[in-house]
């Protein structure tokens, strides 16, 4: 499928297919030394706190609930050791919430300005990815990856690596855009999730479970992330017609969560509960 890069740079890519492992890539896939300049916009809002337009509005808004929603996740994954680490933890805000539970908490995040900002705001432990392989191992019980899996380049290494940081016992929750969820399949190359070259990676249920076990880990539950499925649309709306249409977002956004409902794999983004083998 040929794409462009309708948020930042409006460059033209593909998405291509193993033949064998039926993974799906962005190609060309910018190496991490040129990857930083289609960060560098208000659009990109990971690591941002800007509340102008719309959808920054909106993901805001939804953040305070669904950082609620997440912490009790975790709080009924895990029945003793509190450690978590967060890899790709953003601004902070979730591990921010999860230390005022009383969590020793602590996030591995590239970007340097949202690192500042999140030791700045919340007092966090806070590092560059490369400090994962200096970490003590087997300290987490629970490790997460919050739409963090499709942007990491040394991919393998990096799941190695925070397997081994895990307790015996503990979970990793990874989140990921579902690329063959309902409103993919109404959006076409214009739909949100595809966020080429920013996702260097676009997971399917199977590729996520192949991946996975290739490094002894299994799936043990699989959980929806509903609100995307609005804020993915607003984006996709935007991409596809240069207006961001709420009504039709809200309603695409409304059949995908429908379909969800009928068949987990048809909502726009998934949860993945993971234990060691």
């Amino acid at each position: 499928m040929e794409l462009n890069d309708y948020s930042i740079s409006q460059e033209p890519f593909k998405i291509v297919q193993c033949d064998n492992c039926t993974f799906l890539f962005t190609n060309p896939r910018p190496k991490s030394e040129y990857i930083g300049p289609y960060y560098e916009s208000e659009v990109y809002i990971s690591h941002s706190n800007s509340s102008k337009g719309l959808i920054n509005n909106i993901y805001k808004q939804v953040r305070h609930y669904t950082i609620a929603k997440k912490v009790a996740l975790m709080m009924r994954l895990v029945d003793g050791k509190r450690t978590i680490l967060d890899y790709g933890c953003g601004t902070g805000e979730f591990l921010n919430v999860m230390q005022l539970n009383k969590w020793q908490a602590r996030g591995i995040e590239p970007s340097e300005q949202a690192r500042k900002q999140a030791i700045g705001n919340y007092k966090l432990e806070i590092t560059s990815p490369e400090t994962i392989y200096n970490l003590e191992k087997g300290q987490f019980s629970i490790i997460t990856m919050w739409h963090v899996m499709e942007h990491i380049h040394q991919l393998n290494e990096t799941i190695a690596q925070l397997r081994s940081l895990l307790t015996e016992k503990g979970k990793m929750v990874i989140a990921v855009p579902n690329a063959e969820s309902k409103d993919a399949q109404i959006y076409g190359k214009y739909w949100g999730g595809w966020d080429v070259p920013r996702h260097l990676y676009h997971f399917t249920q199977k590729t996520v479970e192949k991946l996975l076990e290739k490094h002894q880990l299994k799936v043990v539950d699989v959980k929806p992330m509903v609100f995307d499925s609005f804020y993915v649309s607003l984006l996709s709306e935007k991409y596809k017609t240069g207006s961001m249409n709420p009504v039709k977002a809200f309603w695409n956004g409304l059949r995908t969560n429908i379909a969800g409902i009928q068949k987990v794999n048809n909502y726009t983004s998934l949860i993945y509960i993971v234990e060691k083998m």
